[in-house]
């Protein structure tokens, strides 16, 4: 889903309701939250995205993804100097992709959540 409206509207205060339902309900797989008005680099740079998604997968009860993972990071060691799409393909879907093939996903997160990409520096 994508949330859309002129800056000022609400969209990061309504993305945050849905997080805290989404992790009462046990949906949540992760979240990352952008803002040029934070004072730490990380909070405004979408070189920390992957990443950081990556470790919410990790810290996640599904059988088999932690080792997967970790498996990937070890295959290529230099992805975290990679573009996003890089990073997503060998952080997160590869190892979802490896794991789904023995894997049942009812009991899964559901939910990624990702909040100020218009708000991300150029880096």
């Amino acid at each position: 889903v994508w949330l859309t409206r002129p800056a000022g509207a609400g969209k990061t205060a309504i993305m945050g309701s849905i997080a805290d339902e989404c992790h009462v309900r046990g949906w949540l797989a992760g979240s990352f939250f952008i803002s040029v008005s934070m004072t730490k680099v990380d909070r405004c740079s979408k070189q920390y995205l992957m990443p950081t998604l990556a470790y919410h997968l990790l810290q996640l009860n599904v059988a088999g993804l932690r080792a997967a993972i970790l498996a990937s990071i070890e295959a290529h060691p230099s992805v975290f100097d990679k573009r996003l799409d890089q990073q997503v393909a060998i952080l997160i879907l590869a190892p979802i992709r490896e794991v789904l093939k023995t894997a049942a996903t009812s009991t899964w997160p559901k939910a990624i959540l990702v909040d100020g990409v218009d708000e991300c520096a150029a880096d």
